[in-house]
């Protein structure tokens, strides 16, 4: 049996290559037992590995077809008849790619997968920075007048509701601040 990719485990086989019955329809269009194993592990590699296997000669990954094989209860053997005709699995590809909505690679995919890995590592990296700078923060103003001074606004502004709502909102306040009048 062919060598497995060292980034196929078991856990990632049944995350993503478990067929769903929508899988197990498609599967199901192709005639005879071999060409619904190549196709259904065609299937398999791309959601498990993210590209087709090489066709000249197929690139057969043991894990992937054993997995594959198994949901279907067919003979895992029968790859080889299905690895014979180049032109079935060119085009069990191309259907693949269809079925399962892939995208062809090219220099502008790439840029946009760069800008939008930008903005989300610059999006990531100010909030951790803004997070850790609130808390670095937040015993300095709990200490000062300024979470105070918002309360004695408040009590000013309702001077009935004042105490009733400073004990309410005692409990939800930060940690490390007093949200009760001074």
């Amino acid at each position: 049996m062919p060598v497995s990719d060292p980034d196929v485990s078991r856990p990632r086989l049944i995350r993503d290559a478990t067929f769903l019955e929508a899988d197990r329809q498609e599967i199901a269009l192709r005639r005879g037992p071999h060409n619904r194993l190549g196709f259904a592990y065609q299937v398999a590699f791309v959601r498990v590995l993210g590209r087709f296997p090489q066709q000249a000669p197929l690139e057969i990954d043991g894990e992937i077809l054993r997995f594959a094989a198994l949901q279907l209860g067919a003979d895992a053997e029968a790859i080889h008849a299905y690895a014979v005709r180049q032109q079935t699995v060119s085009e069990h590809q191309q259907r693949i790619g269809e079925y399962l909505r892939l995208r062809t690679w090219d220099t502008a995919a790439g840029e946009r997968l760069a800008r939008f890995l930008e903005d989300e590592a610059l999006r990531i990296e100010r909030t951790a920075s803004l997070l850790a700078r609130g808390a670095r923060l937040a015993p300095r103003r709990a200490r000062s007048r300024a979470v105070r001074f918002g309360v004695a606004s408040r009590d000013r502004g309702c001077p009935k509701q004042g105490p009733d709502a400073a004990d309410a909102t005692h409990g939800r306040a930060p940690v490390g601040t007093d949200a009760r009048p001074s």
